[in-house]
């Protein structure tokens, strides 16, 4: 680090000596400008002198149609169409250059004055550069030959071959300005007609304009003859009162300015009529006042020659017809009086009178429409066979609606009398008269009463193997019905504890309903059937045991002892047991059991203190190093 601080000062010093070395350099080196060159030296006795050829091209149709060349550098004050600047140094390039600023305005205007444009004023189009400017360099090898040195490089057509040139061609668009006259009345009498014009482009504050009269429009201006007064009278041009005529307006070509010759569009001027000189040959016409129905008129004055109305005696004050009418004032009506009254459907008038004229106006008025009842009326009463009607009447005309039959009532029985009384099984009769007093009567029968059971009675046979269900009416006790019952039998076995049963089931149907009855015998239980079964069977020591199980139920007795059936010894070890073989395992506790596992577990304790004191070595080691 001490190293390289020492060398940044020595690097910044020779730095700042090769820079003020390269100062110096260029100091004493190249980059002055030599003497500049004289525009009276410019063309070193060159017929050629460097020129610029301007070619113009119209709008229309980007077709030549005039060109010019000016020659540069020449000692002259006339500069027509650009401006010559100042001859610089170009440091970078090393070399004399001058820019010549083109000014396309000045060939235009000198364009549009020559015979070739026909006289036309002309002008730049909208979008056209009023100026260009275009470089000239002085190159040393062109004025070391004699010739003009002053060349162009730079976008522009040479002619005579490539750059660098001394020529330039380029094209200025322009288009044809137009010129318009508008012709104009400053004054009109019965007998004198005063014009004016106005012209968009003048050739000059004197230009003269020039006028022409017709009686017709459609006339074509080339046939008529122009003059240049601009005031036509009854006296010099034949000038009638209440007549329209017809004028032209007219500028001619000038070829001092390029401005063409331009017409106007005709205008139509009436003359005024000859009351305006004379009002005696007015007509009077007094007010006339306007009536209900017809229109009046306000005092006017009327003039035969140009049919014109006037409010007043001189004619100054022309009126339209419409507002020398007075409107008729119409009927002034009372109040709507009824002369008809309408009906229900049919139309009523009323009449209002004017109070001006007694002029009556009438109108219709509506029917009024039935005013018809809420309720209906019954316009036929029905009778037992025959219909009735009702419908709902208008109250205060005969008309009805909603006509509705009233279905005949039918004969009404309601007393019967009984002729042939009904039994059990046979029908009877009754009789009624119509209660309408029509005077017919009614027959009709009555239902045999049916049987009126009472309840049934069962009757078995000793073995309930057969019964039979009897009916007997209650109305009359020789009726009586049998049926014939269906047994079925439902035994419930008898236990050893309980009795069993055997149940007899009867079923008949009568008349649409099943009857039932039943009867029982009782079977008496049968009673256990004990046998002894074995628990545990005894042995020399020990006692077994048994007790007494039901064969059929399973029911069982409390269990009873079996005495043990050996005798009693003493074994080598003084203790007592039963006769029979008895063997007896001794152990020796000298030898290792089976699954020790104490030798294992000191073995992992070894292994583990083992480990412990190896990571110690190590970790002592590397903090030692």
């Amino acid at each position: 680090m001490k190293r390289k601080r020492k060398i940044f000062p020595l690097l910044l010093f020779t730095m700042l000596i090769l820079g003020a070395a390269g100062g110096a350099a260029f100091a004493n080196g190249g980059g002055i400008a030599p003497e500049a060159p004289t525009y009276e030296d410019l063309s070193n006795g060159d017929s050629n002198h460097t020129a610029i050829a301007v070619t113009i091209k119209c709008v229309e149709d980007h077709t030549a149609c005039y060109s010019t060349e000016y020659k540069l550098f020449e000692n002259t004050s006339s500069k027509v169409g650009y401006s010559l600047g100042e001859v610089q140094w170009d440091v970078e390039t090393e070399r004399w250059y001058c820019d010549v600023t083109i000014i396309p305005d000045d060939y235009i205007t000198s364009y549009s004055k020559s015979s070739r444009a026909k006289y036309t004023a002309h002008e730049l189009t909208e979008n056209e550069e009023k100026t260009k400017v275009i470089r000239f360099w002085y190159m040393e090898e062109y004025a070391a030959k004699g010739t003009n040195p002053w060349r162009t490089e730079d976008g522009y057509s040479g002619t005579g071959g490539n750059p660098p040139q001394r020529k330039v061609t380029f094209e200025v668009i322009h288009t044809v300005i137009p010129r318009a006259i508008t012709c104009k009345l400053d004054n009109v009498t019965s007998d004198t007609i005063n014009l004016s014009a106005d012209v968009s482009q003048k050739a000059g504050d004197n230009e003269v304009v020039y006028y022409a009269m017709s009686t017709t429009p459609d006339a074509d201006p080339s046939t008529l003859s122009f003059i240049p007064f601009s005031e036509f009278t009854a006296e010099w041009d034949g000038i009638l009162p209440n007549t329209t005529y017809y004028f032209w307006a007219k500028v001619n070509q000038s070829n001092s300015t390029g401005l063409v010759e331009a017409i106007s569009e005709p205008i139509a001027v009436t003359t005024l009529c000859s009351h305006t000189d004379d009002a005696s040959i007015l007509t009077h016409h007094g007010r006339v006042e306007a009536s209900c129905t017809t229109a009046g008129s306000t005092e006017y004055w009327s003039c035969e020659v140009c049919g014109k109305n006037f409010a007043d005696a001189e004619g100054n004050t022309e009126i339209d017809a419409v507002d020398m009418v007075i409107p008729a004032m119409g009927h002034d009506f009372g109040e709507w009086e009824t002369a008809a009254a309408p009906s229900c459907t049919g139309q009523g008038s009323e009449q209002r009178t004017c109070s001006r004229c007694e002029y009556k106006e009438y109108r219709d008025m509506d029917p009024v429409g039935h005013d018809w009842e809420d309720d209906f009326t019954v316009d036929q009463e029905p009778a037992c066979t025959q219909d009735g009607s009702k419908s709902i009447h208008c109250s205060r005309c005969d008309a009805i609606k909603d006509s509705t039959v009233i279905p005949a009532t039918g004969h009404s029985y309601t007393a019967y009398v009984t002729e042939t009384v009904a039994t059990c099984t046979e029908k009877g009769t009754e009789k009624a008269v119509c209660d309408n007093g029509c005077g017919e009567t009614d027959v009709r029968e009555l239902p045999a009463l049916g049987h009126e059971w009472s309840d049934p009675e069962w009757k078995w046979a000793e073995d309930y193997s057969s019964a039979v269900i009897s009916f007997t009416c209650k109305r009359d006790e020789a009726h009586v019905e049998n049926v014939e019952a269906k047994i079925s039998k439902n035994t419930t076995a008898a236990t050893c504890t309980e009795a069993g049963s055997m149940k007899y089931s009867a079923s008949a149907s009568f008349e649409g309903k099943v009857y039932t009855d039943e009867k029982t015998e009782i079977i008496a239980a049968v009673g256990h059937r004990f046998k002894w079964v074995i628990d545990k069977e005894a042995t020399a020591t020990e006692k077994g045991s048994k007790h007494e199980e039901c064969e059929v139920c399973g029911n069982k007795k409390d269990a009873v002892e079996i005495p043990a059936t050996g005798t009693v010894t003493t074994n080598s070890n003084g203790n007592n047991s039963a006769t029979g073989t008895v063997s007896n395992t001794s152990s020796s506790s000298g030898s290792p059991k089976t699954g020790d596992d104490s030798y294992m577990i000191l073995w992992i304790v070894s292994m583990g203190m083992a480990l412990i004191v190896l990571a110690g070595t190590v970790i002592y080691r590397r903090r030692v190093r």
